[in-house]
């Protein structure tokens, strides 16, 4: 995700990890600039938003409140442990919302494919754990 630039102020011989992400969620636009985060961290930030974002839109504050409780209660997982914990939150979604779960992910994976620029096609389309393992791959960060 991010880009190798060169530093200004030490010269072209030096480069630093862009740290800055720009998204557009609706029509606002986020910068999720994290200094001295690793890439990898703001993703996980990202993808955790992006969830959030995405479960409040489906199925409201209170819903979403309430299946982060059961998401805990029952499968031990906090809700800032999603990005490393795809499966069992996909386990978590599933058993929670039977097979509305599977669209919701849907929407979810499509979100974050869109935020992060995966690739995302309904002829293409991957769990979200094969959408976090993506982006846990050398050319996103």
């Amino acid at each position: 995700m991010g880009f190798w630039k060169p530093y200004p102020a030490l010269g072209a011989t030096r480069i630093r990890m862009c740290e800055e992400i720009s998204l557009l969620s609706g029509n606002k636009s986020i910068d999720l600039e994290r200094k001295g985060k690793s890439p990898m961290r703001v993703l996980e930030e990202l993808v955790n938003s992006t969830v959030e974002n995405t479960l409040a839109l489906v199925l409201g504050e209170r819903v979403v409140e309430a299946f982060y409780s059961y998401m805990l209660r029952d499968f031990g997982l906090k809700q800032t442990d999603i990005f490393s914990k795809p499966s069992v939150f996909s386990e978590a979604v599933d058993k929670a919302f039977g097979k509305g779960g599977d669209a919701i992910q849907r929407v979810i994976v499509h979100n974050i494919c869109k935020r992060t620029g995966i690739e995302y096609t309904k002829t293409n389309e991957c769990s979200l754990a094969s959408a976090i393992a993506r982006l846990k791959e050398p050319k996103y960060q």
